[in-house]
Order: C-alpha cells, then sequence, then structure tokens
C-alpha cells in the first residue's frame, strides 16, 4: 500500500476549568494518494468530517485525556472513535501514547506513540508518531508532525 500524504484541518475552542481542560471543534482531512490501482498521486479533500469534544486532566505531572469524534456530513457512513490519551512532558522532550476504539462497529482498535519537542523559533511543536491498527495484515503508520495554534 502507497502512503501519501495528510493535512488535518482543525478549528475549535480549547478553555480550562478547574483543572480540567475542555476542547471541541471540528476536523476534516486532506489527502494525497494514489487512488486504488492507480499510480498517480492525486489530491482529495475530505467532504466530510468529524465534530469533537475532548476533556484532560494532570495527575502528578502525567497528562490523561479523552476525545470522542463523531463524524458528520458524511454519505456513506456515520462513526464514532474515542481516543484514550496519557501524556507527560520533560522539559527538553514529550512523551505520549494513544488508544483509539471504534464505538458502532466491529473495526478493531488502534494505539500509538509519540516523542516531540516545542520550539519557540518556529512557534510549534515537531513530532514523531508511530500508530499501529489491530487490524489484521495492518501496516503500521509513521509520521513527522508539525502542529501549531494561532
Amino acid at each position: 500500500m502507497t502512503q501519501g500524504t495528510e493535512i488535518d484541518l482543525y478549528v475549535g475552542y480549547a478553555t480550562e476549568v478547574a483543572g480540567i481542560s475542555l476542547d471541541g471543534g471540528f476536523v476534516t482531512y486532506s489527502t494525497t494518494a494514489p487512488e486504488e490501482g492507480e499510480e498517480d498521486y492525486k489530491h482529495t479533500f475530505d467532504d466530510s468530517g468529524e465534530v469533537y469534544i475532548g476533556a484532560g486532566y494532570g495527575v502528578a505531572g502525567i497528562d490523561l485525556g479523552a476525545t470522542l469524534y463523531a463524524e458528520v456530513l458524511s454519505d456513506t457512513s456515520d462513526s464514532m472513535l474515542v481516543d484514550l490519551t496519557v501524556d507527560k512532558d520533560f522539559g527538553v522532550l514529550y512523551v505520549g501514547a494513544v488508544y483509539g476504539l471504534q464505538l458502532d462497529s466491529d473495526s478493531d482498535g488502534y494505539y500509538g506513540a509519540k516523542i516531540g519537542k516545542s520550539f519557540d523559533s518556529i512557534k510549534g511543536d515537531l513530532s514523531f508518531n508511530y500508530q499501529q491498527s489491530d487490524a489484521d495484515n495492518a501496516d503500521a503508520v509513521y509520521a513527522i508532525s508539525y502542529t501549531t495554534s494561532f
């Protein structure tokens, strides 16, 4: 399977209430990859998207979180997914782990890990990410990500 480039576009709002972080918004995806049986890369923009709501809490320097995603505007499927995360910032680097599960189908879950660093000079974070599905014969996915807020 040939992998292409994926750009995730988020819009949302985050705040903190009584030490609990709250986040909600909308995400959609833009990808480049060959279509089934094709060799040429083609840019596609997902015409659906996901509404999400999340919460997190820090305990002894470890951040725990949960996010619920619900697909909307899709003609083919309406799915719900939950991500459970644990993150630790060591000052120089941060590390994290995730486990995700489809709530409304027989789909397998997935798990992953990341290591990253915040850079003031580029006003964002760079991270190396690994993700693996529980599905049979699923390839591991490795990605380098840049994240920023504005």
